[in-house]
């Protein structure tokens, strides 16, 4: 992705929503696209560039992803 649409993204309502959901407590992605309403494959990018930008984690508790 190029730097632009990043900063899109870091800057949307999903995005935000996704903070907002996992400040509250850890979720597995397929839980955050339940809550905000979104594609599973959207919540995946929208974490993976979360991630990327080290706004959040990857839990390690057990072998599924929660975040």
């Amino acid at each position: 992705m190029k730097s632009e649409p990043k900063e899109r993204m870091l800057k949307s309502e999903v995005s935000y929503r996704i903070i907002q959901e996992l400040s509250e407590k850890e979720k597995y992605a397929k839980e955050l696209s339940k809550k905000i309403g979104s594609s599973r494959n959207s919540i995946s990018n929208y974490i993976n560039m979360l991630r990327d930008a080290g706004i959040i984690q990857r839990g390690k508790r057990t072998k599924a992803q929660y975040y």
